[in-house]
């Protein structure tokens, strides 16, 4: 096979792989949202709510391998594409990672930072953080795993420094601080590493765990992501008594204070626009528990009609990307002709269709909405979106 055949033919992979991860996300959103209403619709402690758990947390570490695999692909080095807050993310991969390990693992997340945002692939953050939370909890040691995650001002002093623990690896220098930057601060009180295994920690496919449980790649991503956004990258251990990883992360904007008010979550009246039954009956599902009146429409034309009849009805619009006959963006086009200030949220499973959409200039009052969903993640976009 010549080059010009092998290109080809990664090429075509690629896309025949993105398309493959936008089905499955759209698959994935009915099985974590169907299975969120059993947990909470069964009863507490009995066996099929149990069974209902598992499936939700099965299903989250298929969203996890995704983003790994996302994360380790040339995608990675494709640009910034969505804006995040980043100390709600890092509390929600927490929850998440919670979940995942069914509360054996107790994550705590201190923060003086009131709010920090940045621009970047949401799964790019997820998997950076969520690979060193894996590890942290791997290392622990007992049944119930003890991590500690501390977001603060990088320009601040270091409450609780390297020299508390025997070796320090600094693996990746950041560059001279942006003026706003955030140290992530994630400590476990596992096994703790060597100075051998220290060295090796970044290492591609290094690993001391067994072979049916080793990812091997985690530190490795984790460095790469740092070094594609001008990020910094040390860890410190002592054999015994634990590990703290710290991450300097230049962030856009940083709030060192919390505000002094709390936002309340607002009830919407929303028109719910996807193609997909299965998907549509999902997330209509999922606003009318968090206390929204929807209507839901599989097309964007009749989302058109509908809204033209029922002017004063609604508030907001959620509406997928991929449609038949007129797609997200053209349908938001559409809509913008008649209601310029209604804010709305677009869903997709595929990272390029938002990436694109976001670097569209005609985006303003539009929030980004990525598959699979689950529920505290589309409640905090609504907020967002209302609050804006």
């Amino acid at each position: 096979m010549n080059k010009r055949e092998n290109t080809e033919k990664m090429a075509s992979l690629g896309r025949m792989t993105r398309g493959m991860i936008h089905d499955l996300n759209n698959s994935l959103a009915s099985i974590l949202g169907y299975s969120e209403f059993l947990v909470a619709d069964l009863e507490e402690g009995s066996e099929p709510q149990e069974f209902a758990k598992n499936i939700h947390r099965a299903t989250q570490q298929i969203q996890d391998m995704i983003d790994q695999i996302r994360a380790f692909s040339l995608e990675k080095g494709e640009g910034r594409d969505q804006a995040l807050n980043l100390v709600d993310e890092i509390k929600d991969i927490a929850r998440r990672y919670e979940d995942m390990t069914d509360r054996q693992a107790t994550i705590d997340v201190r923060s003086n930072v009131g709010e920090a945002t940045a621009s970047l692939p949401s799964h790019q953050f997820r998997t950076l953080i969520g690979n060193i939370i894996r590890n942290a909890i791997e290392a622990g040691t007992g049944a119930q795993k003890n991590v500690t995650i501390s977001i603060e001002d990088a320009h601040s002093p270091v409450k609780e420094p390297n020299s508390a623990y025997a070796l320090t690896n600094c693996c990746l220098q950041a560059p001279p601080l942006s003026p706003h930057a955030l140290r992530i601060i994630i400590t476990d009180n596992g096994i703790g590493m060597d100075e051998i295994i220290l060295g090796l920690a970044t290492e591609a496919y290094f690993s001391t765990k067994s072979s049916e449980s080793a990812h091997g790649v985690g530190l490795t991503i984790v460095k790469g992501i740092l070094e594609h956004i001008g990020g910094g990258l040390s860890i410190a251990s002592t054999p015994g008594k634990g590990t703290s990883v710290t991450i300097i992360f230049p962030a856009e904007t940083v709030r060192k204070e919390e505000p002094s008010h709390t936002k309340t979550e607002k009830k919407a009246r929303i028109l719910l626009v996807e193609d997909r039954n299965l998907v549509r009956d999902t997330v209509e599902k999922m606003l009318t528990r968090q206390g929204h009146t929807v209507t839901a429409c599989a097309s964007g034309l009749d989302a058109l009609d509908h809204l033209r009849e029922h002017m004063d009805s609604f508030n907001l619009i959620i509406t997928d990307y991929t449609m038949p006959e007129l797609d997200g963006p053209n349908f938001v086009t559409e809509l913008r002709n008649d209601f310029p200030d209604i804010p709305v949220i677009i869903m997709s499973g595929d990272q390029q269709y938002l990436r694109d959409l976001n670097a569209d200039l005609g985006t303003l009052k539009i929030k980004i909405l990525e598959k699979p969903i689950e529920g505290q993640r589309l409640c905090n976009l609504i907020n967002d979106a209302l609050n804006a």
